[in-house]
């Protein structure tokens, strides 16, 4: 019999890695379309639906936007994960997943550190840190004093695909019109591909691995030296997709961005990787994103 997944968030990029990615041995239910504000109707459904897992990709991402309106975000990202926590802690056997992100660092007395581990004190720089913060603060308490090994957390850091709108696909489109584009040589991250995180919770979940873990492709960090910048990330995007464009360097605060960045949010992945092993260069899965956007893009693309 084959094992039952609930997926949140199964029309971002990463819930459509993961139905990608789904091994054979699991079924991804058929859910309502849950407004993820309704704390009630989330609980309930999971107790109908009885899943072996619940993995939630779900996110309220837009980092400025939220800057001007926390109340939809902090439901979405602090308030709906710790009730799907709850409620799959007090099922016999249901394992919960749960996605954090690199943004609930970087701020405050930790804004000169270059790179983070699970243990590092959490200081968000802006709203949208704050409302992962709050989600992920609590899984992390609860889990260390509900005794429910039956919890996972992945926290990672710039998410791209080849699907929806995110960093990558937007950057291609601005690389493709051939407009003088900027990039930020001030802030520092941990490019992840969204199928290479999918995989990873497969394995974990098939695995039945609990506990919090970084994880992030690898490449993003040498030694004592910066992580990879917005603007480097910007550059090999625009070497994957073959596009000679102008590409300039600017300072974060000269681009007037309405959330506060952080100089880096880059994460330390050891721990995932000292015991699954390392995921490929980001630079390797960079390529091999941009070549499955190409796949699906119409013929009349430059990048054909």
């Amino acid at each position: 019999m084959k094992k039952k997944a609930y997926i949140f968030g199964r029309t971002g990029q990463l819930g459509k890695c993961l139905l990608e990615t789904k091994p054979e041995d699991f079924e991804v239910l058929d859910v309502k379309n849950l407004c993820l504000t309704t704390r009630l109707s989330i609980m309930q459904d999971i107790l109908d639906k009885k899943p072996d897992v619940v993995i939630n990709a779900a996110a309220s991402n837009s980092v400025d936007s939220i800057e001007d309106s926390i109340e939809y975000a902090l439901l979405v990202n602090g308030v709906a994960p710790v009730s799907m926590y709850t409620v799959c802690k007090n099922m016999v056997g249901t394992m919960f997943v749960h996605v954090s992100s690199d943004f609930v660092f970087g701020g405050g007395c930790n804004y000169k550190k270059k790179t983070f581990t699970e243990e590092d004190s959490q200081y968000p720089e802006n709203m949208y840190g704050f409302t992962k913060h709050v989600s992920d603060w609590i899984f992390t308490y609860l889990s260390r004093h509900d005794k429910f090994n039956n919890a996972l957390m992945l926290r990672t850091s710039w998410l791209f695909s080849e699907f929806n709108d995110n960093f990558l696909t937007k950057m291609i489109r601005k690389l493709e019109d051939d407009r003088e584009v900027y990039g930020a040589d001030d802030v520092h991250g941990s490019p992840t591909y969204a199928r290479d995180l999918a995989e990873v919770v497969w394995r974990l979940v098939s695995e039945k691995v609990s506990g919090v873990f970084n994880v992030a492709n690898s490449g993003c960090v040498s030694g004592d030296s910066n992580a990879v910048s917005k603007y480097d990330f910007i550059n090999e995007i625009a070497k994957a997709c073959r596009l000679n464009v102008k590409l300039t360097k600017k300072s974060v605060n000269e681009m007037n961005l309405k959330a506060k960045r952080s100089v880096s949010t880059a994460l330390l992945c050891d721990k995932y990787n000292d015991r699954f092993g390392k995921l490929r260069d980001w630079k390797d899965a960079l390529n091999g994103a941009v070549k499955r956007f190409k796949d699906q893009t119409p013929c009349d693309s430059g990048l054909r």
